[in-house]
């Protein structure tokens, strides 16, 4: 049963985090195709019951976000990037069963060309950079 009640709140925490990107970035949270840009990725290490321990639960759990940004050029990409940046950078999501701190950068990759790559359709090589972000979450009793 508690296993079932933290799943259920760890599936919050990502619908959460997914909520607060903003919609034109078209966010997955699987891989995309290059067929269209642009898009971005988001990759959530969340919380697993297997990190508690048997004899007590932690008091708080890091959440690390990555969102891996490409666009045709290094113009659109830039603007993506920005639009994750202003939506993320201390953010704070409230969703059910956590109490979390502030969505904060903790690292990023400089705009790279994406040689193995086309857009479908076309000979350009799209551009991608990559934002890391984490925050603090707590498990409400």
């Amino acid at each position: 049963m508690a296993v079932i009640v933290f799943a259920q709140a760890v599936q919050n925490l990502r619908q959460a985090i997914m909520a607060a990107l903003p919609s034109s970035t078209h966010p997955y949270d699987t891989e995309a195709t290059v067929s269209s840009t642009p898009w971005t990725v988001v990759n959530i290490d969340l919380p697993a019951a297997s990190a508690r321990a048997l004899a007590s639960t932690p008091q708080a759990y890091r959440v690390r976000i990555r969102t891996t940004i490409l666009g045709a050029n290094s113009t659109q990409t830039n603007a993506i990037g920005v639009q994750v940046m202003t939506a993320l950078e201390g953010a704070r999501i409230s969703p059910a069963g956590w109490t979390c701190g502030p969505i904060l950068q903790v690292g990023s990759r400089e705009l790279g060309r994406v040689d193995d790559y086309t857009i479908t359709g076309s000979s350009v090589h799209p551009v991608v950079t990559v934002l890391d972000w984490q925050l603090t979450a707590s498990l409400l009793p």
